[in-house]
């Protein structure tokens, strides 16, 4: 739990009611994916009932572990992610939204109002799979004396379109899952490292050459997440779509140009 406020020193500190429309109690719970498997939650251990009452939710694909994202990345991400294993993360997030419903009181088939964010992480291993890369960080700089920034929100829900072009390619029933779960889903890239590890020939262990780790996009979601969805803490910039059609039976239903959405078990 954690309480979010600007310090003195941000422009808007001292506006009247500051504190009243920019300090925000923010509780982040973070679950594990086997906290969603089948007879895991009990009623003497309810570890994700809470995720009927959280205001977004973040969801965490690793492309890397799926088979059929794997075999499109090669041999290349075997001899660099060998401790991963190969499973059907969707099965997670079904599950999720069935816990979410019974939690509600939403029929069976009925959608969340609630946003869901899909964080795609090791983009560095699978950038070049996109029509084009995803660039920079998606903030937009403020050139004026008050100095405050904002999150390019239209522009991370254009890169969310064409994320989720690629998933609904080689992962259709995870972009199927998502979007039957939530009225409205946007698709982040991240990349926690900036680079894969690389073998140290002394040892024959993978490892991180720290000169070479760059985060990309590792902040978006949250601040993401609280421009779209909070008034008054983080600015954000660009059009609001309407919210994500459900993708049927036979796989998602063709993209507009942008997209919205939120959960790793989930958080």
């Amino acid at each position: 739990m954690f309480l979010v406020k600007p310090t003195d020193a941000h422009p808007n500190a001292h506006v009247p009611n500051a504190a009243e429309m920019l300090h925000r109690v923010v509780c982040l719970y973070d679950n594990a994916g086997e906290s969603f498997l089948p007879g895991s939650d009990k009623s003497g251990s309810p570890v994700t009932q809470h995720l009927g009452n959280a205001q977004f939710l973040i969801f965490l694909f690793d492309p890397t572990q799926d088979p059929r994202f794997r075999a499109r990345l090669g041999k290349g991400v075997e001899s660099t992610n060998r401790l991963a294993g190969v499973q059907r993360q969707e099965t997670v997030l079904t599950e999720s939204a069935a816990r979410v419903r019974r939690q509600i009181g939403l029929v069976d088939g009925s959608r969340h109002k609630r946003p869901l964010v899909v964080i795609v992480p090791k983009l560095d291993v699978w950038e070049h799979l996109l029509e084009r890369p995803v660039g920079d960080e998606p903030f937009i700089k403020d050139g004026s004396a008050r100095g405050i920034d904002a999150v390019d929100v239209a522009r991370v829900e254009r890169v969310s379109a064409r994320v989720r072009l690629l998933l609904s390619v080689l992962c259709p029933e995870l972009v199927a899952a998502a979007e039957q779960f939530c009225e409205r889903v946007t698709y982040v890239p991240v990349s926690a490292m900036g680079t894969s590890p690389v073998k140290n020939e002394a040892t024959g262990f993978l490892g991180f050459r720290p000169a070479e780790i760059k985060p990309r996009w590792v902040t978006v979601p949250w601040l993401y997440g609280l421009a779209k969805y909070t008034k008054g803490l983080i600015g954000g910039a660009g059009a609001t779509p309407p919210p994500t059609p459900p993708a049927g039976p036979g796989g998602p239903p063709p993209i507009p140009p942008v997209f919205l959405q939120t959960p790793r078990g989930l958080a």
